[in-house]
């Protein structure tokens, strides 16, 4: 599924499979995004290995997590991720939404 308008956060499971999750942004700092993420239940216990950053289809930066992220079933759960961004990447997109700006 590509992924244009918005902020997309998208967790990878062992298998390469892709799930978008809604997040937001709730602290900035250089290079670093504090971003907190709903995962959705699913059907089946899920072991998340990393993620993806996008904003407005331009990807900003991935992750590897130290420790897989493991869904329980039938439960959806939060997470705190602080999110390496490229601010090099950031500065090339040329229409920041205002809420994106620092």
């Amino acid at each position: 599924m590509r992924l244009k308008r918005g902020l997309w956060l998208t967790l990878l499971d062992e298998a390469g499979e892709e799930t978008p999750v809604a997040s937001d942004i709730v602290e900035r700092r250089p290079g670093v995004w504090r971003l907190e993420a709903m995962v959705p239940w699913q059907v089946y216990p899920v072991r998340f290995v990393a993620a993806r950053l996008r904003l407005d289809g331009h990807f900003l930066g991935r992750m590897n997590f130290p420790e897989p992220i493991v869904t329980e079933t039938h439960k959806p759960l939060e997470i705190t991720l602080e999110f390496p961004v490229d601010e090099q990447r950031l500065a090339q997109i040329e229409e920041i939404p205002e809420n994106l700006r620092r």
